[in-house]
């Protein structure tokens, strides 16, 4: 196992920020985009290259046998102050990302039923709309958890995924993309073991990284534009199992950087500390370097992380962590967003708090244009059944994170997506998911109605 930096330099660092309260409304009122559902999740929201911005989610309208579930689309064209109507997406859509200067990708997974296989597709499309041609079948197989897609701006792309085997294996595999072309026959990348947890990423140059969990250790492969898979690089000791939350990026030149947010649960139901890691391989190097621990809080549940380009080849990674000192609240320890930037050496400073302290939160989430990063997240509101008000902070390049400020009202927000719209205007904005007519045991789940809702800051 590769041997961690203390941990005392970052708790030092932390308890000096003060976050002040969420700043005063700078964010246009909120714009309803889609019919209401029972259910909304895996909000995503991307931008092409000519400035479009593409929101996709998935849904589920009513409960138990008679639920129908789907998923729906909506484009914000550039220049235009109100997005589309929403558009029907393939039911097994996953997700949609926007690419070159008009083109969207969507990965659709659809699950075999009993000993059938599932299968795994692509399918291309317009960002107007959006709009998706027919899919192509990438691979059949008996597919263990979720796939992972990711696509350059220049159309090169990478499937993950982890499949069942002989001798109770799941090996991981992959199908490349080269820059307008098709998704190739699938290769194992790794044959042994049984992973659990994968994840994948590109670069702008056409690299590709896929990471993952197997037997309580983080490995990871990595391939330069025109070359072949590097051997698999041990990154050290995770939790084993299923409770990894990981995220990849490759920034320009090819340094590429892997985050794991984890916790390791035991059989009898004890859970350890939660533990945020990160890796960084340099620009050349044929290893990662050792990992940094960012965090260490216990009791606090894992969840998915935020890892967006910053400049100068770095990055910003923000999470859930620990609030200590804070009271419990009825699902456990009270949580904080914290955040760290990789600087220009590659290496991640020390964890900051980006939300108010005693404000519980969840659903981190971040996206950043090239010169400016957002991360946005739920402030967990104590009457609700968990959800709560969209906030967010923004970072210029090399400067300080803004203070919180409010996107939504406190109407209910279980997640959110952030993004830009076209320059040379650039203005962040903020999806979210919602229930403004009220949730909780005063309103019957066939009553609830759950909408998508979107606003930009103002100048």
């Amino acid at each position: 196992m590769r041997p961690f930096p203390a941990l005392a330099a970052v708790a030092a660092a932390a308890a000096l920020v003060a976050v002040p309260p969420a700043a005063a409304a700078t964010w246009t009122a909120p714009a309803t985009i889609s019919t209401p559902h029972t259910f909304v999740f895996g909000l995503e929201a991307g931008s092409s290259g000519n400035g479009s911005v593409v929101a996709d989610w998935g849904f589920q309208d009513g409960t138990g046998v008679g639920s129908t579930n789907g998923t729906r689309g909506a484009s914000l064209a550039r220049g235009a102050a109100a997005f589309g109507a929403e558009r029907p997406l393939p039911r097994d859509t996953l997700r949609v990302l926007p690419y070159a200067q008009r083109s969207v990708a969507a990965l659709i997974f659809t699950r075999g039923f009993a000993a059938g296989r599932d299968r795994i597709a692509v399918a291309f499309g317009s960002a107007d709309g959006p709009s998706l041609g027919t899919a192509r079948t990438v691979q059949t197989d008996d597919v263990a958890f979720l796939p992972s897609f990711a696509m350059a701006s220049d159309g090169t792309g990478l499937v993950a995924w982890i499949s069942r085997a002989s001798g109770n294996r799941r090996q991981v595999k992959v199908s490349l993309r080269a820059a307008g072309g098709r998704f190739g026959t699938p290769s194992v990348i790794s044959g042994t073991g049984r992973a659990n947890s994968v994840v994948a990423a590109v670069g702008p140059q056409g690299q590709r990284l896929v990471a993952f969990e197997r037997s309580g250790h983080l490995f990871a492969r990595y391939r330069a534009a025109g070359a072949t898979w590097t051997p698999i690089d041990d990154l050290g000791a995770v939790a084993a199992g299923a409770d990894n939350h990981l995220a990849a990026l490759i920034t320009s030149g090819g340094r590429a950087t892997i985050a794991d947010v984890h916790r390791q649960l035991s059989e009898g139901g004890d859970a350890g500390p939660l533990r945020v890691d990160a890796w960084v391989r340099p620009v050349g190097a044929t290893r990662f370097r050792a990992a940094q621990r960012l965090e260490q809080a216990d009791g606090v549940v894992a969840q998915d992380p935020a890892l967006v380009p910053a400049e100068s080849r770095g990055a910003v990674l923000a999470w859930a962590g620990g609030d200590p000192g804070a009271p419990p609240t009825p699902d456990g320890p009270s949580t904080r967003v914290k955040v760290s930037v990789m600087g220009a050496d590659g290496r991640y400073a020390p964890a900051q708090p980006l939300s108010a302290a005693a404000q519980p939160v969840k659903a981190v989430a971040g996206a950043s244009n090239g010169s400016t990063a957002i991360v946005s997240w739920v402030r967990i509101d104590a009457a609700s059944d968990g959800d709560g008000q969209v906030l967010a902070a923004l970072r210029p390049a090399g400067g300080a994170f803004t203070a919180p400020e409010a996107v939504s009202p406190s109407e209910n927000a279980s997640a959110s997506a952030p993004g830009f719209t076209a320059a040379p205007a650039g203005r962040p904005f903020v999806l979210w998911a919602s229930r403004p007519g009220g949730e909780g045991p005063g309103v019957p789940i066939g009553q609830i109605r759950t909408f998508v809702r979107f606003a930009q800051r103002t100048p």
